[in-house]
């Protein structure tokens, strides 16, 4: 299970630039729209539940789990941080994992890092019990819009432009019989490469 500690301080892409986007120069009679919509494009996006299965800007989480697999796979990349591993002991303790026993493999990659014992050391026993593991770790490409790529803000600004114009998601022409997508043409080729197919990616 995964829990967000911290959500981001921060927004891939700022109002300014979003009105930039837009075409608005002066006017802030839009500006809690716009922000309204950034929030939105970037929750399609980010986190758990988001499109790509990633972190945007920095953000910690903590994961449970009901033991201690081979290999622990952290999801949301690219990972930063690794806080505190605890455990459940065969007691029923609480116990902090030291961190020379175990390696944490793939930071600041573009996939899912993985956490693994050291050389030589083996997971401790832990009850058995839910929930028995706890992971605590930090995820996003950096503390503001500048760090994440180039390519997901010029797709969060685009589609943001385009719900801007379109205040419905279709918009049907019965004269000409046409209609609006959800999403805006590139979108999705702006994303692609930084979407998360499967478990192991």
């Amino acid at each position: 299970m995964l829990t967000l500690v911290t959500p981001p301080e921060g927004l891939p892409v700022s109002l300014a630039e979003a009105k930039a986007q837009l075409g608005i120069k002066v006017t802030t009679v839009h500006d809690a729209m716009i922000n309204r919509l950034i929030a939105a494009v970037t929750a399609k996006l980010d986190g758990e539940s988001g499109m790509l299965g990633r972190a945007l800007v920095t953000q910690e989480w903590t994961m449970t789990l009901d033991y201690f697999p081979a290999e622990i796979v952290v999801p949301l990349p690219p990972l930063q941080s690794v806080e505190e591993i605890t455990y459940l002991d065969a007691a029923g303790e609480e116990q902090t994992l030291a961190t020379n026993n175990y390696a944490v493999l793939g930071i600041a990659g573009s996939k899912r890092a993985r956490i693994v014992p050291a050389y030589g050391k083996t997971w401790p026993a832990t009850r058995d019990f839910p929930e028995s593991v706890t992971v605590s770790f930090t995820a996003g490409y950096g503390d503001d819009e500048d760090s994440v790529p180039e390519p997901l803000r010029a797709a969060i600004l685009l589609h943001v432009g385009h719900l801007f114009e379109n205040r419905e998601t279709t918009i049907v022409d019965e004269r000409t019989a046409l209609s609006v997508e959800v999403t805006p043409y590139g979108f999705d080729d702006l994303i692609a490469p930084y979407r998360l197919w499967g478990f192991g990616s």
